[in-house]
């Protein structure tokens, strides 16, 4: 798990209930809000996929943006906040702009809609359920991943996820 502490201060909880709140207008399918203690064993494993994937992209999300805030510190004088803010404002989703971290949030999006394609005759688990409402817990990366301002992924003419 990352060990070094991303410089964050966005509210992570509000950017939480931002992102859990979006796709709810979206066709999603035959699927529900489950705990992931309940949810079948083939999502469980995917999340935990997910969560050494994203922890691999968040430990380069973070030196890079650590390194930003402090490079700015340097040579601007800026006190820490101040640098996390000027940053920010360069780059408002934070670490969760780093290309890795969106690649891995795109991917299991995918990820997670081809097993609810795959498990059809079964509820599935809304792609936002597995990417965010199961990460407290796993170090920083809830945290970054609130940071985005919206899901990196859209439907294309079709209505399917791309």
């Amino acid at each position: 798990m990352t060990t070094e502490t991303p410089l964050i201060f966005h509210d992570a909880e509000l950017g939480a209930k931002r992102l859990l709140a979006q796709p709810r207008d979206l066709p999603l399918g035959n699927v529900a809000e489950i705990p992931l203690d309940t949810a079948p064993q083939s999502y469980r494993q995917l999340f935990l996929s997910y969560i050494e994937e994203l922890d691999r992209a968040c430990a380069i999300a973070i030196a890079w943006w650590n390194n930003l805030v402090r490079r700015s510190m340097e040579r601007d004088g800026l006190d820490e906040m101040q640098a996390m803010r000027f940053n920010y404002e360069q780059r408002p989703a934070g670490p969760a702009s780093r290309p890795e971290v969106v690649f891995v949030v795109r991917d299991y999006w995918l990820r997670v809609v081809a097993l609810n394609e795959t498990n059809r005759g079964q509820t599935g688990v809304a792609p936002q359920i597995l990417l965010l409402s199961w990460l407290p817990g796993n170090g920083h990366l809830y945290g970054i991943l609130t940071a985005m301002p919206y899901w990196p992924i859209g439907l294309d003419e079709n209505g399917n996820w791309c």
